[in-house]
């Protein structure tokens, strides 16, 4: 089972222990805890985008992040 602050959070955190486990995001936790996701793991990302992502150096939720603020 998983808890956070959104759906998309809850969902991730609900796959972090399964099959007997239970995970909580809370608020402080939440900016680190997506900067460490992979890829993959962001809603809407397949398998497709996800390599074309790799192939640009965007591994993680920091490397997303830190190529969208030298992109605004």
């Amino acid at each position: 089972m998983g808890v956070s602050i959104n759906k998309f959070l809850a969902k991730v955190a609900s796959d972090l222990q399964k099959p007997d486990g239970f995970s909580f995001i809370g608020t402080s936790k939440v900016e680190a805890f997506k900067e460490a996701l992979t890829v993959e793991k962001f809603f809407g990302m397949g398998r497709v985008t996800a390599a074309k992502m790799k192939v640009l150096g965007k591994h993680t939720g920091a490397n997303v992040k830190k190529f969208r603020k030298l992109n605004s």
